[in-house]
């Protein structure tokens, strides 16, 4: 009787380990395919002849002189058009100029001593970072060519999260429809 007992111990403990051994794996298959942080729902926001795809749940802010300017804590994104009639004024020959000219233009006049490269989809950029006020910032330029004017649409953070932004305001920047 003994033994017929330990035989079904061992029997049960046989059972027992073989489901610990697949609730393990359907654990860990779990974690390295179902736990996918989900995609980052992107919704339009539109002002003033620019529209973007961004996170739901941003701010809009009003600053004097810009078409659009949203805002959440972690971010902020302001745009800008500046009219063909503002660079005709300065006499800029507007049958020649470029986006290009213009991100140069944009680089002197604002004294950065860097230039505007072409994304993986081959929007102009820039990124520099710079301290306000005491908290270090990085900031992601880009310029596109509307139908009045050359827009400027800059993205900013904290300079501590530049790395993980970059990424995400290439992504936002390859969204941006102007007028």
């Amino acid at each position: 009787m003994e033994d017929c007992y330990n035989s079904k111990k061992e029997g049960n403990s046989f059972i027992v380990k073989k489901i610990l051994i697949v609730l393990l794996s359907f654990m860990m298959l779990t974690l390295a395919f179902g736990c996918k942080k989900e995609e980052e729902k992107l919704i339009a926001y539109s002002k003033g002849g620019i529209t973007v795809q961004l996170p739901e749940g941003l701010t809009e802010d009003d600053y004097a002189g810009y078409a659009a300017a949203y805002s959440n804590d972690d971010f902020a994104i302001e745009a800008y058009v500046e009219p063909f009639s503002v660079l005709r004024a300065f006499d800029y020959d507007l049958d020649t100029f470029t986006l290009e000219e213009y991100g140069k233009e944009w680089l002197k006049i604002n004294d950065m001593n860097t230039q505007f490269v072409k994304d993986s989809n081959n929007n102009l950029y820039v990124t520099y970072t710079e301290d306000i006020d005491g908290v270090s910032n990085f900031f992601y330029v880009t310029i596109r060519e509307g139908s009045e004017g050359y827009w400027n649409i800059s993205f900013s953070t904290l300079a501590e999260n530049a790395e993980t932004y970059t990424k995400l305001f290439e992504k936002y920047s390859d969204t941006i429809v102007v007028e």
